[in-house]
């Protein structure tokens, strides 16, 4: 997959809006996902920057949602 699919497929439909403790719990996940990749040789390289890029990702679409 491109990252221009991966573009596009991460847009949610216009119809479907996240409530406030829908994107709450998408925040805390997301904060937890990245937390765990800290301090763990394991994590290192690859693992991270990909979990770091779905939190940047995430975090502008739902900032973008409540604008």
């Amino acid at each position: 997959m491109s990252a221009d699919e991966l573009r596009g497929a991460a847009t949610p439909p216009v119809a479907y809006a996240l409530t406030d403790a829908e994107r709450l719990a998408l925040r805390d996940l997301l904060d937890e996902m990245v937390e765990a990749t800290e301090d763990h040789v394991f994590w290192f390289g690859r693992a991270r920057e990909a979990a770091l890029e779905i939190r940047r990702r995430l975090t502008a679409l739902l900032d973008g949602a409540e604008g």
